[in-house]
């Protein structure tokens, strides 16, 4: 592994381990085992790493969400498979703290933000991918919004049930009711969903 990765993954972990406002070149370059300016030679300025950190997490995101596509099952076998990752990902820090990290980092880095919003982009043509395999009669604006619709209620989930959430009663069936709406979107028998 580069020297380069070694930094991003470190940012990652401190992002990760300590939040954003805790978050500094130092500390990244500790944890790579390097010193400052070793780290400031990939990456002149903290904003220029965590924009690179940003970028590097939502392409692993990216890539692990998108593994589905590559296994030829069907589009609910596929769709529900990218759900089961997604709240798998949840459970883990690197998952759901540093993809939270990164938004409250995204109310004043607009490259973050851009980041961020091309993350959710790609899922969302994913999922719309999908539901045109599924229920080709629904029309490409119905997929589009349904995509829009699975991606914030899977993604929102989170906030209520991922890692160091405490599981409130009345949320103990939130992931089997997705799952459930998962099943129910993208059967053909359900056009009129």
């Amino acid at each position: 592994m580069s020297k380069k990765s070694d930094v991003l993954q470190a940012s990652a972990r401190i992002l990760t381990d300590f939040g954003s406002m805790k978050y500094s070149v130092r500390q990244v370059a500790k944890s790579a085992g390097l010193r400052v300016s070793h780290v400031q030679y990939y990456f002149p300025t903290k904003e220029d790493l965590l924009i690179a950190t940003a970028q590097q997490v939502c392409d692993q995101a990216h890539f692990r969400l998108s593994r589905p596509l590559r296994l030829g099952r069907s589009p609910h076998d596929q769709a529900q498979t990218i759900v089961t990752e997604i709240f798998e990902s949840l459970d883990t820090p690197s998952g759901s703290t540093a993809i939270w990290e990164l938004w409250a980092l995204a109310g004043h880095h607009t490259e973050i933000a851009s980041i961020l919003a091309g993350f959710y982009a790609k899922l969302r043509k994913v999922f719309t991918h999908l539901l045109g395999k599924a229920q080709p009669q629904l029309g490409t604006g119905r997929h589009e919004s349904l995509a829009c619709c699975l991606v914030a209620l899977v993604e929102g989930s989170g906030a209520m049930i991922a890692h160091n959430r405490a599981l409130d009663s009345q949320l103990v069936n939130l992931r089997s009711e997705i799952a459930l709406l998962v099943t129910q979107i993208f059967s053909p028998e359900q056009s009129r969903v």
